[in-house]
């Protein structure tokens, strides 16, 4: 037996059940997938005001398969609008850093779906970046490294994640990891000094404290953001193309670092990096299958007899 859909001038209080309530977003979710872009508006406008009996908004029920939010869901379908319906109208009612399941973010979704100016509106938030305060899980630097720099919009979320670190998170090693991979790049750091004047954005300034911290690994007290409101003005990055993704040794979800010798391991980063190149091996024909091929000089030969 389906579930029966509730129309919107059933709902009158603003309380609401439980059931209606899942309902609702149920339905907000199906419109999503089917990328009804202005009807998930028009639902999340008439509804977005309501609670259930525990007091939950349409905004803080996930669709219980990834643990998506609506947010989520409109950043993983590429429903612009929406998402950013959603980020300027409601976002003291989103938990903008929420984490689903696969350990992705509103932010990391959008940078995986190049939906850059989502991404740049999320930024304006410090909740949208909830790896400040857990470095175990891949943050959105990292997603935004392994992407090609090639357009203004990427080019913009690249900088304002800088911004966003030295402002609220100076001395995450993270970000020193990721800043020290930038820095060490000289082509880069040029291009993107030629671009900007040191007044108000100096790489020397940037970059030498944060290799000598990732280096030592010392970082209490080390890094501060030395005078980054001054870099605030900055809107482009570089034009250069980078494509960054560190060694991975195994990916499988039964791997065992244990079970392995030194030896081993180097290897096997070495075939990682290398592509893990196999032998190739001659198929095997059978005999019936087996065809001359004729050419020139089997003509020509044919003559000659």
């Amino acid at each position: 037996m389906s579930k029966r859909k509730y129309t919107n001038e059933e709902i009158t209080n603003e309380e609401i059940t439980n059931g209606k309530m899942n309902n609702i977003v149920q339905q907000i979710f199906a419109l999503i997938g089917e990328r009804n872009e202005i009807q998930v508006m028009k639902d999340i406008k008439y509804n977005a005001n309501f609670r259930n009996e525990d007091g939950l908004s349409i905004f803080e029920i996930d669709n219980n398969i990834r643990k998506n939010n609506i947010l989520m869901s409109c950043c993983m379908f590429g429903l612009q609008n929406a998402a950013l319906f959603i980020i300027r109208n409601y976002k003291d009612s989103v938990e903008l850093g929420s984490i689903n399941r696969q350990g992705q973010t509103a932010l990391m979704i959008c940078i995986n779906n190049n939906m850059y100016l989502v991404a740049l509106e999320l930024l304006n938030s410090q909740d949208s970046v909830p790896e400040l305060a857990n470095e175990n899980i891949v943050s959105s630097f990292d997603l935004i490294l392994r992407k090609p720099i090639n357009n203004e919009d990427i080019k913009t979320v690249l900088v304002k994640l800088i911004e966003y670190y030295l402002q609220y998170s100076p001395t995450n090693k993270n970000f020193h990891k990721n800043i020290n991979i930038i820095c060490s790049n000289k082509h880069l750091v040029e291009l993107l000094q030629s671009r900007f004047n040191k007044d108000v954005l100096d790489f020397d300034k940037i970059c030498s404290p944060i290799q000598q911290a990732y280096v030592s690994d010392y970082v209490n007290n080390t890094i501060t953001p030395y005078n980054m409101r001054n870099a605030q003005n900055i809107t482009n990055a570089t034009p250069y193309n980078m494509q960054i993704a560190e060694p991975i040794i195994d990916t499988h979800m039964h791997f065992d670092a244990n079970e392995y010798t030194d030896e081993q391991l180097a290897s096997m980063r070495i075939n990682k990096r290398l592509g893990g190149k196999k032998k190739r091996t001659k198929r095997k024909v059978p005999k019936h299958k087996k065809t001359k091929r004729r050419g020139k000089s089997h003509k020509k030969n044919k003559r000659i007899k």
